[in-house]
């Protein structure tokens, strides 16, 4: 969902941005993003935050940083956050030890994102605007390889029927191209 105007998110700044991660503008560049402000990146609608996390998550485990303690302590840094907290935070919310090895299967991951955003931005919030069904969305988007075209999927949000007037024109200039006449 696409928090950006919504009052109630004003002090979220992560929701608000459809960030629940809190990713910086200063990092890699995301599918989904439509902008910043000033720090951090705002996404398109909530399930575009939660799969640059799914993605991020999902290297990061594959790259040997396999637990909560490894994860934890590249994505928040001693040097910007009390890591120790975040880490214990993590455990507590999915249940896990710090150190056990993780994998990148769906349970997993949604357990981690749902933990990382009650992290960023509080529990009651986190409850309250990201969905279970979004956080499952984000973690299909995150292996699905229709989402390789993010400008369209952006585009057809932003302006539905100038989507449908290009599609209908690229259907056009196909006939003309490899019609029958």
């Amino acid at each position: 969902m696409d928090y950006r105007n919504n009052p109630a998110v004003a002090s979220y700044r992560g929701i608000r941005n459809n960030n629940p991660g809190n990713y910086k503008s200063d990092g890699p560049a995301w599918q989904g993003v439509v902008g910043n402000d000033g720090t951090f990146y705002i996404f398109a609608d909530d399930t575009w935050g939660l799969r640059a996390m799914a993605k991020d998550l999902t290297s990061k485990i594959n790259e040997g940083n396999d637990t909560i303690t490894t994860i934890i302590t590249k994505y928040a840094p001693p040097s910007e956050n009390d890591t120790a907290s975040y880490i214990a935070a993590v455990a507590s919310d999915t249940g896990l030890d710090p150190d056990t090895q993780l994998g990148t299967d769906a349970d997993t991951m949604h357990s981690l994102i749902r933990a990382i955003v009650n992290h960023e931005e509080g529990a009651s919030a986190s409850q309250q605007f990201i969905s279970d069904a979004d956080i499952d969305q984000g973690i299909t988007m995150a292996g699905d390889p229709t989402t390789v075209f993010p400008a369209a999927a952006i585009a057809a949000q932003a302006n539905p029927l100038l989507t449908v007037a290009i599609l209908l024109g690229s259907v056009w200039l196909l006939s003309l191209l490899y019609g029958d006449d």
